[in-house]
């Protein structure tokens, strides 16, 4: 490892500086790059900036349990998925952006050999990702999944809104700016608060009503609180709606 001062590159997150790094060791004619890490975002990186460049020499991810991945072979197995692996990756899952329960990244692999474009919009790529095609948004398509069990879902489990998809698709795509300035000394320069972040680097919230207002004034309880009913913890109806906003805006 070299320290700070002597970097080569100025990018905060040490994924994309090994990955500019091992540009480098390519660059400059080594015969393998072997990179031990247990993290899937640097495998992902690897896969995509091989295919991106052209890398030519033996590239290798050892894991710590001793487990090598060939990354030159499983550029060739996927071949032009490589192209929009880090929109797959970035939207299913990594570290900065949420995911979509119970999709994992072989979901995800499917859905983009279908259509290898469906990268061109988040909800194209959610819509796919829970065989919803035909579906004209994804509050719809959260609306027909729902309809169609006999047992209600888990709330998690239904894609997500469309504002919701909106802030993630935001989130995302600033992930894959940061990934692809890897083969450059310095990160972009963006604000962050056009990519679903606050000031604070906090995710903004989601700040549509958690129900229709129709389905809200039907709402009842027992509550017995004189002339403010619903107003107290002890109401069941109020910390159940609360409940709601919070998965609402996840």
């Amino acid at each position: 490892m070299v320290s700070r001062a002597d970097s080569i590159v100025t990018h905060d997150e040490a994924d994309v500086s090994l990955i500019s790094y091992m540009l480098d060791a390519a660059r400059r004619g080594a015969t393998t790059v072997h990179i031990l890490s247990n993290d899937t975002d640097v495998f992902v990186l690897m896969v995509y900036w091989c295919w991106k460049v052209g890398i030519t020499c033996h590239l290798q991810m050892e894991r710590w349990d001793g487990t090598v991945l060939n990354i030159n072979s499983t550029v060739e197995n996927l071949s032009e998925q490589c192209r929009s692996i880090l929109a797959m990756h970035a939207l299913s899952r990594c570290y900065t952006t949420s995911y979509p329960a119970g999709k994992g990244k072989v979901s995800v692999l499917k859905a983009t050999r279908v259509d290898l474009q469906i990268t061109e919009t988040v909800r194209g790529f959610f819509l796919a990702l829970y065989n919803q095609r035909k579906s004209a948004s994804l509050n719809v398509a959260r609306y027909d999944i729902y309809r169609k069990r006999k047992t209600p879902p888990a709330l998690k489990t239904l894609p997500p809104t469309e504002r919701n998809a909106h802030l993630h698709g935001r989130h995302a795509h600033l992930q894959v700016l940061l990934w692809k300035a890897a083969d450059h000394p310095d990160p972009p320069a963006v604000d962050i608060t056009k990519f679903g972040w606050d000031k604070n680097i906090m995710p903004v919230l989601d700040a549509s009503p958690v129900a229709p207002p129709a389905l809200l004034d039907i709402i009842s309880c027992s509550c017995k609180a004189g002339f403010k009913p619903c107003t107290t913890a002890k109401c069941s109806c109020r910390p159940g709606l609360y409940k709601l906003l919070l998965l609402q805006r996840l």
